[in-house]
This record gives C-alpha cells, sequence and structure tokens, in this order.
C-alpha cells in the first residue's frame, strides 16, 4: 500500500518534468532551426525575429526548469538534450565545420548549467523563495550562453564568408545588416548613410580634401540634392546601394580591405564576434524586463492551478555553543 501511495504523488512530477523538458525542446530546435535559415539568407529578416522570439519563449520555460525541478540530475539531462538538440538543428549546413559547432554547443551547455546550479543554490540555502533574484540568475546566464553560441556562429560566418575570401566585397557583407537596420531604426538613417559615403569620396580626393570644412558641406548637401533627384526622393537601402557614388565608395573601402594583413583580419573577426556578442547580451537584458512580468504571471498561475506548491518544512540544525 505505502508503495503504491508514493507512485501516485511520484507520477505526477515526472509528467510535468517531462511536459517542461519537452518545451525546452522545442523551444531549443527552434532557435536552431530559424537561426540555420537566417545564415543561408542574410535577407531574410523575419528569421532573426523568429529566432529571438524562440529565445524568450526559452528563457521562460528555462527558468521553470530550474525552480520547479528539484532533482540536479534530472535538469542537467534536459540541459544536455536541450544542447544536442541545438547541435542537430546546425549540424545539416555545410557552412560550418561539426567541430566549431560542438565547441559553440559546448559553451552554451556549461553556461546553462552555470545559472541552473546558482539558483538551485540559492533556493536551497534560503528560507524564502526569492522570485526576482532567481529570476535575474536565470535570465543572464541563459542569455550569456544563446549570446557566446549566436557570436560564434555569426563571427564564424563572416570571417569564413568574407574576411577569409581572396575576394572581398563590402556591399554584400554589409547590405543585409543595412536592411535589418532600416526596419528598426528612424527614417533619416539612410540619408546619414549616404552622407557618410559621400563624404568618404570627397576625403579620398586630395584637392577636395584641402577645402574648407563649409565648402565641403555644401558640395555634400548638393551631392544629396542631385543624388535625390536621382532616386525619385527615395532613399531606401536598395536605391542607395545602386548609387554610382555609393558603388565607387564601396569599392575602395574593398580594395583597402584586402590589402590588410591575414592576422589583422583574424583579430577584426574577433573585434566583430565581442561586437555581436555586446549587442545580443544588450538586447537580452531590455528583453528580460517584459519577460520578467510575463514570467511573474506565469509563476503566480502556474502555482493558483497547483501545478506546484509552496510549502514549509522542519530543519533540525546542528549549533555550536560553549
Amino acid at each position: 500500500m505505502a508503495e503504491l501511495i508514493q507512485e501516485k504523488k511520484f507520477e505526477p512530477a515526472i509528467i510535468k518534468i517531462i511536459i517542461l523538458g519537452l518545451l525546452g525542446l522545442s523551444a531549443t530546435y527552434c532557435f536552431g532551426h530559424y537561426l540555420s535559415l537566417l545564415l543561408i539568407n542574410f535577407h531574410q529578416t523575419r528569421f532573426l525575429l523568429f529566432s529571438l522570439l524562440a529565445v524568450a519563449i526559452f528563457l521562460i520555460i528555462f527558468f521553470f526548469q530550474v525552480i520547479f525541478i528539484q532533482h540536479k540530475w534530472q535538469s542537467n539531462l534536459i540541459i544536455f538534450l536541450e544542447a544536442i538538440v541545438l547541435f542537430f538543428s546546425l549540424s545539416g549546413l555545410s557552412i560550418f565545420s561539426s567541430k566549431l559547432i560542438l565547441i559553440s554547443v559546448f559553451l552554451f551547455f556549461v553556461f546553462l548549467i552555470l545559472p541552473n546550479f546558482l539558483a538551485r543554490k540559492e533556493i536551497d540555502n534560503n528560507l524564502k523563495i526569492d522570485f526576482l533574484k532567481i529570476n535575474r540568475i536565470v535570465f543572464n546566464g541563459a542569455i550569456t550562453a544563446f549570446s557566446i553560441f549566436w557570436a560564434i556562429i555569426i563571427g564564424n560566418v563572416i570571417f569564413f564568408n568574407f574576411l577569409n575570401q581572396p575576394s572581398f566585397d563590402l556591399q554584400k557583407f554589409i547590405t543585409p545588416f543595412l536592411e535589418m537596420s532600416e526596419k528598426t531604426l528612424p527614417s533619416d538613417f539612410n540619408k546619414n548613410i549616404l552622407k557618410g559615403f559621400v563624404e568618404q569620396q570627397i576625403n579620398s580626393d586630395a584637392q577636395l580634401k584641402l577645402l574648407p570644412e563649409a565648402q565641403k558641406e555644401k558640395i555634400i548637401e548638393e551631392s544629396l540634392k542631385q543624388i535625390e533627384k536621382e532616386m525619385g526622393g527615395k532613399f531606401d537601402i536598395n536605391t542607395i546601394l545602386k548609387n554610382q557614388e555609393t558603388q565607387t565608395v564601396f569599392k575602395e573601402l574593398s580594395d583597402k580591405f584586402l590589402n590588410i594583413p591575414p592576422k589583422i583580419k583574424v583579430y577584426i573577426a574577433v573585434i566583430l564576434g565581442l561586437i555581436i556578442f555586446s549587442i545580443l547580451k544588450g538586447i537580452g537584458i531590455v528583453l528580460t524586463w517584459p519577460l520578467t512580468f510575463i514570467t511573474f504571471l506565469f509563476y503566480e498561475l502556474l502555482l493558483a492551478t497547483n501545478f506546484a506548491k509552496i510549502s514549509l518544512e522542519q530543519r533540525d540544525k546542528e549549533v555550536l555553543s560553549l
């Protein structure tokens, strides 16, 4: 009879753990799937949004995995399976070596294990569950894991597909980023980009470079008006990139880049990877503000529906005294 009672108490918990595990695996797969689609075609910015959405969903699920799954081996097993799913979701891409994906997935796994350990330690060592503190530990660790993974993968694509090639087309390299920026930044962003290209062309001319700043500004304004007239008053990215002055600047910059020593290009790739990591980490921090509120609502809902419950337990403790 005692065994039957234990089984009835134990079985619902296992089912709930399996549900949390499957949800985490699904979110991880969606992240890797849409990231792979984005890497195949940088122009499809919707895949970037889908990847970010998958990360947001995973953060919420991962938080509940950490606080609800008490046994470390169970939560660590789920994290390991999530890392495996992420590996196979990207391993089919020919632009990556399996070794690189394995390293990035290993770091992803390590940086998910760390917040799981720290959050569990926080829960075990305190008498009361501090939702905000645990949430901060879990979200920061998971965002770091995703940011490192993303930075390594995208940094590898940039280096081997662009920086490490015998020929380099800056326009082809920068166009996807400009198209992404066009959809998120102010409307005068494109005009400012074009203005920068015109300034670059003026500074590359030995005679125009010596002109006073006032005359340079006048030339820039006249050039922009002429370009705007040729474009029919439109300053969208595709129209700007087709402009002859813009293509001339891209060609000059591409030729200069080819003369950079290979070792310097490696440093450039590392710096770009760090920049990507910083940007993603920053986006993640901003993302956690609304996610924390959504997670708290789900947390209260799960407690109200008896998915999980909070109970008090007595603990015997040894005390030394003289």
